[in-house]
């Protein structure tokens, strides 16, 4: 929650986007926003200080140029025993400290901001936040989720339907790439697997369209658009490095839209980026960390969850509540919804209440009513 927080409270800008980054230095000084002298940590941390600088590893010659950059150096749990003190209590000096570093912190000259929209990374952002405010039942991290959606859909695209890469104060950068259109379509399959809103389903179906058909080729995918500018060679984008890979995102919303819609060609596509990235993830797998797992998660126990009538939320956290990469969820919300969202085609509300179906490829077990019975099917 503290990263989802810092993502809304420190990058999020006014019309709804995520800005990029922030500088490392401030002030010509590298760090200088970030880091703590041991003096000044025990000044502001007061009677605690010895037991705190443990948990947050700082030393007087410290860990940066004579500073600490803080980070967890001992589990609360281990610091707890040796101290002879309860979790609890730990727990609570650590939170009064970090308040008290923040508010140190944020007297300071702050970095510069790349205010810069990605729409990848805004993709990959909202996809979070959704997950984060459907299990943590945070209602502000899914209206902001919706809010970027609003944002992405308005401003970074043309009136023709193509996205754009990047924005920044009112202009956009160039044509999005395949990192951008699979990112971003991830994120609306997760907001609408949150929300039930099927405006974010139909979006996303309509950037998987998109990308398909300028992306696609007969060995796999190209990472630029048949109508970008021509180069010399037409680049692919296979390898995932500190972010997952154009293929990568690609072929996990490719999975997932082909779960809820069945759609062959969803299938057949994912699978052609599984062959373009066989020879990486045989000999070299660590370059391929995202792809490996989404393909682990394919061969899995896939099970969709359709859920109609109200109320939906009993039934639907019973989704959330455990990590579960192999299912993908759907909200009759409306009836308006079947006709949308192929797996909830005749599965109309037939009474009062909620009623849930597990499914293995559109073929469904009885429907359960309660949660109990839900998770039984899921476990």
């Amino acid at each position: 929650q503290e990263t989802l927080d810092y993502i809304l409270n420190d990058l999020g800008l006014p019309d709804g986007g995520f800005a990029t980054s922030e500088d490392a230095d401030s002030e010509g000084e590298e760090g200088k926003f970030y880091v703590f002298s041991a003096s000044e940590f025990a000044n502001i941390v007061g009677d605690h200080a010895d037991l705190l600088a443990g948990y947050f590893g700082v030393t007087p010659e410290g860990n940066f140029e004579g500073n600490n950059i803080l980070h967890r150096a001992i589990a609360v749990e281990d610091l707890a025993t040796s101290a002879g003190l309860s979790t609890a209590v730990i727990g609570s000096v650590i939170a009064e400290a970090k308040q008290a570093l923040l508010e140190t912190r944020n007297r300071r000259v702050r970095p510069g901001l790349d205010d810069k929209v990605v729409v990848a990374w805004n993709g990959l952002a909202i996809r979070a936040l959704a997950e984060a405010g459907a299990v943590l039942d945070r209602p502000d991290y899914l209206a902001a989720a919706e809010r970027n959606a609003r944002f992405i859909l308005d401003q970074c695209r043309r009136a023709d339907g193509r996205l754009y890469r990047t924005w920044r104060q009112g202009t956009p950068g160039p044509l999005a790439v395949l990192e951008d259109y699979g990112g971003y379509a991830l994120g609306l399959l997760t907001l609408y697997q949150a929300t039930g809103d099927t405006t974010w389903y139909q979006e996303a179906e309509s950037l998987i369209d998109e990308m398909l058909h300028l992306f696609r080729d007969d060995a796999g995918f190209y990472a630029t658009g048949s109508d970008a500018e021509e180069l010399i060679t037409r680049p692919t984008d296979v390898m995932d490095n500190p972010s997952a890979s154009g293929n990568s995102l690609a072929a996990e919303a490719l999975h997932i839209s082909y779960l809820l819609s069945g759609r062959s060609d969803r299938l057949v596509a994912q699978d052609s980026l599984f062959r373009a990235g066989a020879e990486l993830m045989n000999r070299h797998p660590t370059a391929v960390g995202h792809l490996l797992a989404v393909q682990h998660t394919v061969e899995a126990d896939n099970l969709e969850v359709a859920i109609t009538g109200s109320p939906t939320k009993p039934l639907s956290d019973v989704v959330w509540k455990k990590f579960r990469p192999n299912v993908v969820l759907a909200l009759r919300i409306t009836s308006e919804d079947e006709r949308i969202v192929p797996l909830l085609a005749g599965k109309g509300q037939t009474g009062e209440g909620a009623l849930a179906y597990v499914c293995r490829q559109f073929a469904c077990q009885a429907p359960v009513s309660d949660p109990k019975s839900l998770a039984a099917q899921l476990d």
